[in-house]
């Protein structure tokens, strides 16, 4: 709405701001793009903190494209959207393309088995009409899927059964990085009576729908059976088993196709006749009924001609560009941007939660990182209320939950509740422990009691550093239920804590070690290993591959998840790039060695 209409944000406390949690961390969506409206997904990561999620910020001016419907109600068709982004793509190959940036385009071109309601997080149909799964509990369970009929690939040549056996079987054969399904099956077939096709997981899954069927694209096998082993080489754009080389991109089932590549400046997705050859075609899979039955959703797509995406090549650029109304939508707002939207009468701002976060990262294959209980008890110091309200000035919303591998969604409560219970104590195990309600102090004693008791939130019911936790209501919890490292608090030896305008009067000491004192070099490995107190050790690795010694209560283990570490690792910060890594699944992001505090 207009900024004269807009309603003032509410005064938030910091105990408003507990009944308030979110999904993620971004909450404000800008809006009134020029040709219609399109929904990017943002997922990035640094070396403390990060964003990952979706960006969703649209906005432009008040004019529309043309509405060919008649209808006030229905969203106007047509038009151009200019999506701004800070980076450049990298690929057009789904297989190597490894940047959000490329993602955004290509998952325009691609369709996956299933999918999720982004309300309610149940697994929806999407290329697979219909599965199951047969002896779920032996050691290769059977998942039987039936596929629909009524897709057509960009290049005008109909879907079939064997382009998704032959997808999968390329997968497997070939094991990209980036697409990872293959590394839930061993074999695939045709199937027998109503269903037609048969994969046979290599393990139990309790996560097959997302991550087998979920992570399963459908390609064309008359254009990757050519490719074959050059898959890595394969350039869309360019090469004569294209749809049209130099004209046209990939060939795919989904709603686009690209028609322009040039990474470091622009490129373009098109969903017209003229540019997709499958005239009068209905796009079928925005048609389903539990698509078109969701208020949040506008079904029947895709209502614009073309998506173009400008590359700026920096953040600043391109929230400048949005703000000049270059672009209607782009990739990631800042808080400035936001306020500066407020202050434009031209721009709209709309408040609601997207699925993106922000998050805080340690490398967990790092002593004393790899150790779920001190995670737990950095997360319980973490001020949510100076992160929401003052850095970020009330433009987020808090987040609630780790976001690991072990859910099929970033928020696995909500999947049981069926709402974002926000103020259920459920799923605010790590929330910031204050000495007294609404206080911006962290009760220290609280959380040096928890560490030292090494004790770890795993999912049983319990009080933890002075919070009441009813037990998670998931069913997912922690591998182990003690701290991996002995933890105590002693003399200050730390020069920045020294230094410290605050009154530190005492330090961590893992292992009898001070806190300030660990390295993550070869050398500080083996010096831990030698000064370890405990004489009696289980084994972890450190990221060198050189082992470390930890008490015998620890399990192996980090955070529930392997800790295992190749001797080419290399120990140091966990920095990431600056181009952020897609995810493996279109359904649900992984995470490897560096995740949230909290991660279970």
């Amino acid at each position: 709405m207009p900024d004269s209409e807009q309603t003032p944000r509410p005064e938030v406390t910091r105990r408003k701001l507990l009944l308030s949690s979110g999904a993620g961390a971004a909450a404000v969506a800008l809006a009134g793009c020029t040709g219609g409206g399109d929904d990017g997904d943002d997922e990035t990561g640094d070396s403390e903190t990060g964003d990952d999620g979706t960006g969703d910020d649209e906005t432009g001016d008040d004019e529309t494209g043309d509405d060919e419907t008649g209808n006030e109600n229905q969203i106007p068709q047509g038009g151009t959207l200019q999506y701004g982004l800070p980076e450049p793509a990298d690929s057009h190959n789904y297989l190597i393309a490894s940047s959000v940036y490329s993602a955004v385009a290509n998952d325009l071109v691609y369709d996956f088995g299933v999918t999720l309601d982004p309300i309610t997080f149940e697994v929806q149909p999407n290329v697979f009409t219909d599965w199951e799964i047969q002896d779920q509990e032996s050691d290769s369970p059977v998942v039987r899927v039936k596929m629909r009929d009524d897709l057509v690939f960009n290049d005008g040549v109909e879907a079939t059964v064997d382009d998704m056996l032959f997808t999968a079987q390329f997968l497997l054969d070939q094991e990209p990085g980036q697409l990872t399904a293959w590394q839930n099956y061993d074999s695939v077939e045709a199937a027998d009576g109503e269903f037609d096709i048969r994969l046979t997981l290599s393990e139990p899954n309790a996560l097959w729908e997302t991550q087998v069927l979920g992570g399963l694209p459908l390609f064309p096998e008359h254009i990757w059976s050519e490719i074959g082993d050059d898959w890595e080489g394969y350039d869309p754009w360019a090469d004569d088993r294209s749809y049209q080389p130099g004209e046209t991109g990939a060939v795919g089932t989904g709603p686009g196709v690209l028609t322009q590549w040039e990474p470091d400046t622009s490129f373009e997705i098109e969903f017209t006749d003229e540019s997709v050859d499958r005239e009068g075609y209905d796009y079928p899979l925005t048609r389903q009924d539990w698509y078109t039955s969701i208020d949040e959703l506008t079904g029947n797509g895709p209502h614009l001609d073309r998506v173009q995406y400008l590359v700026y090549g920096e953040a600043e650029a391109m929230n400048q560009g949005l703000l000049n109304g270059q672009v209607d939508v782009i990739y990631e707002s800042q808080t400035q941007t936001v306020r500066d939207a407020e202050e434009d009468s031209s721009l709209n701002v709309i408040n609601g939660p997207d699925s993106g976060l922000s998050y805080a990262n340690w490398n967990h294959r790092r002593p004393p990182l790899n150790d779920i209980a001190l995670r737990q008890g950095m997360a319980m110091v973490w001020d949510e209320f100076f992160w929401v309200q003052e850095l970020n000035e009330g433009f987020v919303l808090n987040g609630t939950v780790p976001y690991t591998p072990g859910y099929p969604v970033g928020r696995p409560t909500a999947q049981f509740n069926g709402e974002l219970n926000n103020d259920d104590p459920a799923i605010n195990a790590f929330s910031f422990r204050a000495q007294e309600e609404g206080s911006p102090e962290p009760d220290v004693e609280a959380v040096r009691s928890f560490l030292e008791n090494g004790e770890v939130i795993d999912g049983s019911e319990g009080t933890y550093a002075g919070k009441e936790y009813p037990g998670d209501i998931s069913g997912v919890g922690a591998s182990y239920s003690e701290a991996i490292h002995d933890y105590s608090f002693g003399s200050v030896e730390s020069g920045l804590l020294s230094d410290a305008d605050e009154d530190v009067n005492q330090e961590l000491y893992v292992n009898g070690e001070p806190f300030s004192e660990l390295r993550t070099s070869t050398r500080s490995c083996t010096s831990t290993a030698n000064r370890s107190r405990s004489s009696t050790a289980a084994r972890s690795r450190c990221c060198s591959g050189r082992r470390v010694t930890t008490p015998t209560s620890a399990r192996r283990g980090s955070g529930g998840r392997r800790t295992a570490a190749s001797s080419a690792s290399r120990c140091g910060s966990s920095r990431r790039r600056s181009t952020p890594s897609r995810t493996t699944s279109p359904i649900r992001p992984t995470s490897t060695c560096s995740s949230s505090a909290g991660v279970g």
